[in-house]
């Protein structure tokens, strides 16, 4: 393949870190950050040939998706595939995906029991759900189903289960109450058992309202 020249190597803007690549050729210029201009030592009038120049692009690919990901698992803890949904989101090649998760390793930024840990304690702050309910939704998040039974028996305080299983009979009472009581009793059994509560959390729950 032909060999490129660079006519000119200048930082895009005063703000930004990226730098447009020009050449002498009748070829597309390129932007690539200012590390990889000073890591492959990008001058002008220095020739390329057209392999490396795509080495420059992919080097820009991956360090863009680097940053990308950075920015998104920094924000709040993400599972593993979590992550990999976002790369394909940002339709980052699926060749780099390790690498990329790799990366995010080293700044200890994935970590399925840290986002099972954050999961169990937001999602019982906002709505009571049973042990069942809150194992299934953990392993939709991406954690696995060993993973998830330990972050629940170490962080779902099993002790205020009643409570729960209380609160969201009652939360659900309004809104059944204009229904015959042998209807209330089905629709709110049905309720507590969707919302992952045991058959016998759920009957004393019942049993509270319907003696």
């Amino acid at each position: 393949m032909e060999r490129a020249k660079i006519r000119s190597v200048k930082q895009k803007n005063q703000r930004s870190n990226l730098c447009v690549i020009e050449f002498y050729e009748n070829r597309d210029k390129i932007e690539v950050h200012l590390d990889i201009v000073v890591n492959s030592g990008l001058r002008k009038d220095l020739e390329l040939e057209a392999a490396d120049i795509e080495k420059l692009i992919d080097a820009q690919k991956l360090l863009t998706a680097k940053q990308q990901c950075y920015r998104y698992a920094a924000m709040k803890p993400r599972t593993r595939k979590q992550m990999r949904q976002y790369m394909r989101t940002k339709q980052h090649d699926a060749n780099i995906h390790d690498v990329l998760l790799a990366f995010l390793d080293e700044f200890g930024l994935i970590d399925d029991m840290k986002f099972a840990i954050s999961f169990i304690k937001s999602t019982l702050a906002r709505k009571s759900i049973g042990i069942r309910r809150m194992k299934s939704e953990l392993m939709a998040k991406g954690v696995n189903a060993q993973l998830a039974d330990e972050a629940i028996n170490r962080y779902y305080p099993q002790d205020d289960i009643i409570d729960f299983a209380e609160k969201a009979a009652e939360k659900k009472m309004k809104s059944i109450r204009n229904k015959i009581p042998e209807k209330q009793k089905s629709s709110l059994a049905n309720h507590l058992i969707y919302l992952g509560f045991d058959t016998n959390i759920v009957y004393k729950v019942v049993k509270k309202y319907f003696k």
